[in-house]
């Protein structure tokens, strides 16, 4: 089984993933958007918010064949699937999808990642910012915001996460 990316329109994802569990359970393995919690100021006030990590991108799980293909094509909120040059599909590279399912809970989550101030820097202590240091690409500590670079068919994509400094 190989992972695919499908383009849907946006704050559709996770109902394309219900119609997909429900009407393609023998073709597709696994379907989910993953999302990120987020730690947001609003006059004042921080609260916890889930995001989408990639808004508008379902990722599925399948042993992709045209007759698949065609049978995608017709869901509702469906725009396409992600391919390289003139391909109809193409699978995403297993080292690039492990490195997004590392990140994930088992709710398709990144959570919140713990940090603390020393002299040689920031110090990530837990979550899943720990131990990927390098893939931060830009540090915010006034908004507790971490920018990290993703690969997804080998265009780099640079999102957001909140830490809390402790």
């Amino acid at each position: 089984m190989d992972y695919y990316v499908l383009q849907v329109k946006s704050n559709k994802e996770e109902s394309v993933c219900q119609f997909i569990r429900r009407n393609f359970s023998k073709y597709i393995t696994n379907c989910f958007s993953p999302s990120r919690i987020m730690l947001e100021r609003k006059r004042g006030i921080v609260k916890k918010v889930e995001r989408k990590l990639f808004l508008g991108y379902v990722f599925i799980e399948a042993s992709m064949d045209y007759k698949l293909y065609y049978k995608l094509k017709r869901i509702p909120d469906y725009n396409k699937i992600l391919s390289h040059h003139d391909e109809n599909f193409s699978k995403v590279p297993l080292s690039e999808i492990s490195n997004i399912k590392s990140m994930l809970d088992k709710d398709y989550t990144i959570q919140i990642s713990f940090a603390k101030l020393s002299e040689a820097g920031l110090i990530f202590t837990s979550g899943p910012l720990k131990g990927r240091e390098d893939k931060i690409k830009k540090l915010n500590i006034r908004r507790n915001r971490a920018r990290v670079g993703f690969n997804i068919n080998g265009k780099e994509k640079h999102i957001d996460l909140s830490f809390i400094v402790r």
